[in-house]
């Protein structure tokens, strides 16, 4: 929408500041929750809160590549383990093989976790334009909720022992 397009929209300037200061005000919310988001992703992928920087995202998507490399170190060991012992799979074999499904299913319930985050934001702050049909949202929303979907789609990839 162009400035004359929203001016227009105003019966007076008061009017019009009026509106610029809610928006306003809904973005520093926005941005808020933003941020939020960011540290409970790291939170939850290991990052303390008090090691954040600026690189928030950077650094959760640097602790899957640490979980994933954690996890196909340990799908080595539980191979190597069983073909070492054609028969039964030895203890530590199993418990190898558990500990992959469990990170698995973790990894599986942070993607869950992002996901609904992303369905929380596009809920709240998404809406469809009548005249294209096409989902919008303010500012940079459309940039932040593709990015947490793809992180979500990410990690059930590599739950699922798979690759980018």
């Amino acid at each position: 929408m162009s400035y004359e397009a929203w001016r227009i929209s105003f019966q007076d300037s008061e009017q019009a500041a009026k509106a610029a200061f809610e928006e306003a005000q809904r973005y520093k919310r926005m941005f808020n929750m933003s941020i939020d988001s960011i540290v409970e992703l790291t939170e939850a992928a290991g990052i303390r809160k008090e090691d954040q920087t600026m690189g928030g995202t950077v650094q959760a998507l640097a602790a899957i590549e640490k979980l994933k490399k954690r996890r196909d170190k340990w799908k080595a060991r539980a191979l190597e383990a069983e073909q070492g012992n054609r028969g039964e799979p030895s203890p530590s074999t199993t418990l190898a093989l558990r500990d992959v499904l469990q990170q698995s299913v973790g990894m599986e319930k942070a993607a869950l976790f992002i996901e609904q985050k992303a369905n929380s934001y596009n809920e709240e702050h998404g809406y469809t334009d009548p005249s294209t049909g096409h989902r919008e949202y303010p500012g940079d929303g459309e940039e932040y909720y593709n990015e947490l979907m793809e992180l979500a789609e990410e990690l059930r990839l590599q739950a699922n022992g798979g690759s980018q």
